[in-house]
C-alpha cells in the first residue's frame, strides 16, 4: 500500500521525522470508520508553567517528548491511552505520572457517542470509579476556517470550558482541528463530539497532534472496566463536600 508523507500540523512546514504523518493513500468513505491513530504532544512555548508540577518533576517536558498515544476507534466507541514504549522504560512510574498530568492525561480515556470516562479514585482508598463528562457540554463552535493536514481538509472548532471553584471561575479555551472526511467523532483525552476525527487539539498550554492513522476493520476497542459508580466533576466535588459536612 502506498503511503503519503506529510508534516504534522501544517503542510507549509518543512518535513520532520518526529512529527510526520503517514496516512494511507485512500480516503475512508465508510459511514463508521474503524482504525487507530497515533498522537504526540508538545508544550506551547512561553506559557506560565505549573510551579508545583515543575518542582515535583523538573524534567516533565523532556519525558513528554517520548510520549506516544494511541486512539482506537470504531463506530460506537474509542479508547485513548499512553503507549508503554521502550523509550519510557528509563523513567520511574512516578515521573511518568507527574509528566502526563501536565498534559491533562492520567489514565486510559474511553468515549462513546455521548460521554467520556476515565478511571480514578481517592487518595488512600481502594475503591475506583469513573470520572465522567458529557461530550456535548459545552458545545463546539464550528468555524469555516480550514487548513490542509496531510492532504486532508480539517476545520477549526472552538469551545471554552469553565470551572467554578468557590467564588472563582476558571476558563479553559480549546481549539480542535477535525476532519469531516473521517467520520469518527473522537479525539485525544476526553474531547470529541465533532463531525470528524480530531487531528489536532490545543489548549493554552499544550498541543496534541496526530502522527499517523491506519484504517483496519480488525481493530477492537477494549471495553471499559465494570465499575459501580460514575461521577461528573461537579457531582464528585459536591459528594466530597457533603461527606466533609460542608453542605
Amino acid at each position: 500500500m502506498q503511503l503519503l508523507l506529510a508534516t504534522w500540523c501544517t503542510n507549509s512546514a518543512k518535513p520532520s521525522n518526529r512529527y510526520s504523518l503517514f496516512c494511507a493513500n485512500y480516503r475512508c468513505a465508510q459511514n463508521q470508520p474503524i482504525g487507530q491513530a497515533k498522537y504526540v504532544v508538545k508544550l506551547i512555548p512561553k506559557q506560565q508553567q505549573d510551579k508545583l508540577l515543575e518542582s515535583l518533576e523538573p524534567f516533565a517536558d523532556r519525558i513528554a517528548s517520548d510520549f506516544e498515544f494511541t486512539l482506537l476507534f470504531d463506530g460506537n466507541n474509542s479508547a485513548f491511552y499512553l503507549e508503554d514504549t521502550p523509550a519510557l522504560q528509563r523513567y520511574t512510574e512516578n515521573s511518568l505520572k507527574l509528566s502526563a498530568i501536565k498534559y491533562d492525561y492520567a489514565d486510559t480515556v474511553w468515549q462513546d457517542k455521548e460521554k467520556s470516562y476515565n478511571v480514578t479514585g481517592m487518595p488512600g482508598q481502594r475503591e475506583k470509579f469513573f470520572l465522567m463528562s458529557y461530550k456535548e457540554q459545552p458545545k463546539w463552535n464550528i468555524t469555516s476556517e480550514k487548513k490542509d493536514i496531510a492532504g486532508y481538509t480539517c476545520y477549526k472548532a472552538t469551545k471554552v470550558i469553565q470551572s467554578v471553584r468557590g467564588s472563582k471561575t476558571f476558563s479553559k479555551p480549546i481549539i480542535a482541528w477535525f476532519c469531516p472526511e473521517i467520520s469518527a467523532p473522537y479525539g485525544p483525552l476526553t474531547y470529541g463530539n465533532l463531525p470528524g476525527l480530531i487531528f489536532e487539539l490545543q489548549t493554552e498550554k499544550y498541543l496534541y497532534g496526530i502522527r499517523n492513522i491506519q484504517f483496519n476493520r480488525n481493530v477492537r476497542v477494549p471495553p471499559k472496566p465494570q465499575l459501580e459508580k460514575a461521577y461528573t466533576e461537579d457531582e464528585l466535588i459536591k459528594s466530597l463536600r457533603s461527606s466533609l459536612g460542608k453542605e
